[in-house]
């Protein structure tokens, strides 16, 4: 998946509507998310989708009308889950410095290569260097028991993670065995269509739509290691007009990932 470290305000959205504006109205959709120095980063490569229902409302009355609860995760699932993801944060913590302290290894001896080993300047270093050596030997064990740790909870949890996937799947088989005759209804009666694209394939970073005016659900997902992002955010477009749509953490909802 691409992700574009450029700012993306919301005006250039509006200009991306204007100069592709063609049809009755106009919907632009950007993904975008915080880089790893917090600035806005647009995503390509996400699949946006334009209903003219609310999907989550539809899912959340049949979820009401099943004749069962959804298999939910027990509370000890939950822990266990937690402390995998604990265990694997340390690990690629441990991984990140020993990457680090390599580099400086690495770096010190291409320095002491180049001195005398009489310079006081070389002494310096050479005792920077023993430092760091012995640091990254340190770590390097770490690294390593970290990974036994993280990769013993991880095949703990994924046997009963599947459990509950099948659980789910067998569950929500059942509730939503008719979803495709209601969503129909919906979108009969809206009189619209459903649409899709994906940000990145006509405009930069952008999903862009061109539709009959009307009140649209704009629904996209985006998988995290440890999450997911949900969107299902509502827009209306009257006749001859534009709207832009950004798509963050802030209108996201966070969904676990088991």
């Amino acid at each position: 998946m691409k992700k574009r470290s450029t700012r993306f305000p919301v005006g250039i959205l509006a200009a991306t509507l204007l100069m592709a504006a063609c049809g009755p109205a106009q919907i632009a959709v950007v993904v975008q998310l915080e880089d790893a120095e917090g600035a806005p980063a647009q995503l390509d490569d996400i699949e946006v989708r334009l209903l003219p229902y609310d999907r989550d409302a539809i899912f959340d009355s049949l979820t009401a009308l099943a004749s069962t609860p959804r298999p939910e995760p027990t509370e000890d699932q939950r822990a266990a889950r937690d402390a995998r993801i604990q265990a694997q944060d340390e690990w690629l913590g441990a991984q990140d410095r020993w990457n680090t302290l390599r580099d400086t290894v690495k770096k010190l001896t291409d320095e002491l290569a180049e001195l005398n080993p009489a310079m006081n300047t070389y002494r310096r270093i050479h005792a920077e260097y023993t430092r760091m050596e012995r640091e990254l030997a340190r770590v390097d064990r770490a690294q390593g028991s970290l990974f036994e740790r993280f990769d013993s909870l991880d095949r703990a949890t994924s046997a009963e993670a599947q459990m509950l996937e099948a659980l789910q799947v067998e569950w929500a088989d059942e509730a939503f065995r008719d979803i495709g005759s209601v969503i129909d209804a919906k979108v009969e009666a809206s009189g619209l269509a459903e649409a899709a694209d994906t940000t990145g394939a006509k405009a930069d970073g952008v999903a862009l739509f061109e539709v009959p005016p009307g009140t649209y659900w704009v629904h996209a997902r985006h998988r995290r290691t440890q999450d997911e992002l949900y969107w299902n955010v509502m827009v209306t477009v009257a006749r001859g007009e534009n709207e832009a749509v950004v798509l963050d953490e802030s209108t996201a909802e966070v969904r676990e990932i088991f």
